[in-house]
């Protein structure tokens, strides 16, 4: 058997595609189904091709065959992405202009992705840097921009002051720019935006329905990132502004102990007291210096600095200092969060880091594993207290044997009235009541009370 040589083969079957026009889409053949398989198109990033090219073009190119063998009129573009800082910056490598430089790597791509044989029409070739297409493009603005879709706003991005251009997360290595070298901030700059949040319900709606994996329909639901809740007004002290908060729990306010602004919000230089303004510009550049990433990363330790500034509690008067923190995006909700510690563990981990009071206003919700809710059965719904009993001369715990129940637990029992709230009081009480000892010495309170839910009665 003649051994099989892909350049002989590969070749003779291509030209005769070519010359066949074996992959031409007639677009007014209404007789057949359509169907329409897209990938990206190539940047000209270089003087050709790389291996990610091949591997992106390849799931399409499969698709779109065979959708074509099942009898549909079956159309793979080609194309080529002619704009950006990818191309700009092949040209200044190679020391040319950026329409010389695209033209003649132009002439390898186009030869590379032939030899590939992909199914594309070539007939229909487009070029975005093509007056033909890219008013097409800009007429799409303007449709936008005159409905109120596009708008403008300022926005932090990754600013190299040495070449005196944004980049990309991509382009910014272990925080300096992947030309130059030399270290790069976050800069607010005024971008355009697209309104694509007034369309959120629908497209979540419709995301269900799609035909994709479930994995991939949560990650368009999370990017999305649709967030359902309310701003909060805080008055600043000494001050005219008005401070806007994003949150999704505003029955929490009671527990804001803190608020904290992202280092970008624009209120930060305005609430900087002498004392607090070196500090704060110093902590501002560090943070400009890291990624989006690196500030959601929930695992490192919180960092922040006080702004010498007080807002105003709007449910209860009181004044809670103002923090700017990394861990607060710009670019998410207001830009600033009202801080409730005991329920966030954001919050709570830099109330820790910076000794600021954890108020608990809802009390976690208890079911005993041993003692669950029964059906038909009515619940009981109660503060409750649970007692740690430790005896020295024995170094045992005290447990309790309920006589009717398979089981032993800790002294558990509810906070009456008496108690006026006291959970040392509603504790002492219980392990009495329970145990007959009186000679209990408290030693510490562990967290607050909990809601208990139990059944009504015992069987």
């Amino acid at each position: 058997m003649k051994r099989y040589n892909p350049i002989e083969i590969e070749k003779k079957w291509q030209d005769v595609w070519e010359k066949n026009q074996t992959y031409k889409v007639d677009f007014s053949d209404h007789t057949k189904p359509k169907y329409y398989g897209f990938s990206m198109l190539p940047g000209i990033t270089g003087a050709g091709i790389h291996t990610g090219h091949g591997r992106t073009f390849q799931f399409s190119d499969i698709k779109v065959r065979t959708k074509r063998q099942q009898g549909y009129n079956s159309y793979s573009p080609i194309g080529w992405d002619s704009f950006g800082l990818p191309v700009e910056n092949y040209a200044i490598k190679i020391g040319k202009t950026p329409r010389v430089a695209h033209d003649e790597a132009l002439v390898n791509f186009k030869n590379q992705l032939k030899r590939l044989g992909y199914s594309y029409d070539w007939s229909k070739e487009i070029s975005t840097a093509d007056p033909k297409y890219y008013r097409w493009t800009q007429w799409i603005f303007n449709q936008l921009f005159e409905h109120g879709l596009a708008y403008q706003k300022q926005s932090p991005q990754w600013w190299c002051e040495t070449d005196q251009t944004v980049l990309a997360n991509e382009q910014v290595v272990d925080g300096k720019c992947w030309r130059c070298g030399n270290p790069v901030i976050k800069k607010n700059l005024k971008q355009w935006f697209f309104k694509i949040t007034d369309y959120a319900d629908e497209i979540l709606e419709a995301t269900d329905d799609l035909n994709w994996t479930e994995m991939v329909k949560t990650m368009q639901k999370n990017w999305i990132g649709k967030s359902e809740g309310s701003e909060v007004e805080f008055k600043i002290d000494g001050h005219d502004d008005i401070m806007t908060v994003f949150t999704t729990r505003a029955d929490t306010l009671f527990g804001a102990t803190f608020v904290v602004l992202a280092p970008e919000h624009e209120l930060v230089k305005k609430l900087v007291t002498d004392e607090t303004r070196k500090k704060v510009e110093e902590y501002i550049l560090q943070a400009a210096r890291k990624s989006e990433i690196e500030r959601m990363n929930e695992t490192r330790e919180k960092t922040g600095v006080f702004t010498g500034g007080y807002a105003i509690n709007p449910v209860n008067g009181e004044n809670v200092p103002i923090w700017v923190a990394d861990y607060v995006l710009s670019g998410y909700g207001t830009g600033a969060i009202m801080a409730v510690p005991a329920h966030d563990d954001r919050d709570n981990a830099f109330a820790k880091k910076f000794d600021i009071e954890i108020r608990e206003v809802i009390l976690p919700h208890r079911i005993d594993r041993n003692n669950p809710p029964v059906d038909g059965k009515e619940q009981v719904f109660r503060r409750a207290v649970q007692g740690i009993v430790y005896d020295p001369k024995t170094d045992k715990y005290l447990c309790v044997q309920w006589k009717k129940q398979p089981w032993t637990a800790f002294v558990v029992g509810g906070v009456e009235d008496q108690d006026r709230g006291d959970l040392i009081a509603a504790a002492t009480r219980e392990i009495r009541e329970e145990t007959g000892y009186k000679n209990i010495k408290p030693i510490r309170v562990l967290g607050g009370p909990v809601v208990s839910e139990v059944p009504f009665c015992l069987n």
